[in-house]
């Protein structure tokens, strides 16, 4: 896919691509929103979003925390948010 000036969109490699969809899921709040901006049915993210958390060991939709996150914090989710972050300014 490219934009209109040559460039290609974006997109994250598939191992950062989990931490996309938590972190849109923190950010609308539902499955149902975050499908309709990846363009994804709502089973498909709300079965992404679980293998995920089990992955990692957090907890979807907790109370929110002191950090203001609802999908979960931890060590591993940080240095994933952190070479998503690298990866995507590169």
């Amino acid at each position: 896919m490219a934009s209109a000036a040559g460039i290609a969109a974006y997109r994250p490699p598939a191992l950062l691509q989990a931490v996309s969809v938590l972190d849109l899921l923190e950010l609308t709040g539902s499955t149902v929103h975050t499908a309709e901006l990846l363009n994804l049915s709502q089973p498909t993210v709300s079965r992404r979003s679980r293998g995920i958390a089990q992955d990692l060991g957090v907890q979807l939709h907790q109370p929110i925390h002191a950090e203001g996150l609802r999908c979960g914090d931890g060590p591993c989710l940080r240095l994933l948010r952190r070479a998503a972050k690298c990866h995507r300014l590169e």
